[in-house]
């Protein structure tokens, strides 16, 4: 059953991967941070996103990512600047 949900997930996650390849990264991001905390801050994401890339990323840049995300349900924002994965599922497809 677990297989079939991740299956699901992957299905409904390929139009933000077809869009860029940073909305997986920021899932997978958040899905590492969260493992050991509950909530990403904004600016730790960057911080890591930057690292991933090699290369800035424009503050501007990763919050129209992060509000996408939370537009589509991947991501919860709790309005202090930090994001979690409100679904276990989802949390542990994009864990690596």
């Amino acid at each position: 059953m677990l297989e079939e949900a991740k299956g699901y997930i992957e299905s409904e996650f390929k139009e933000l991967d077809e869009l860029s390849p940073r909305y997986r990264a920021i899932m997978e991001i958040v899905a590492t941070i969260t493992s050991t905390q509950p909530t990403a801050r904004r600016k730790d994401i960057l911080n890591a996103l930057t690292l991933r890339e090699g290369k800035e990323i424009d503050n501007k840049d990763l919050r129209k990512y992060l509000m996408r995300l939370v537009d589509y349900g991947f991501l919860e924002h709790t309005g202090y600047g930090e994001y979690y994965i409100p679904d276990p599922v989802v949390k542990r497809v994009f864990q690596r």
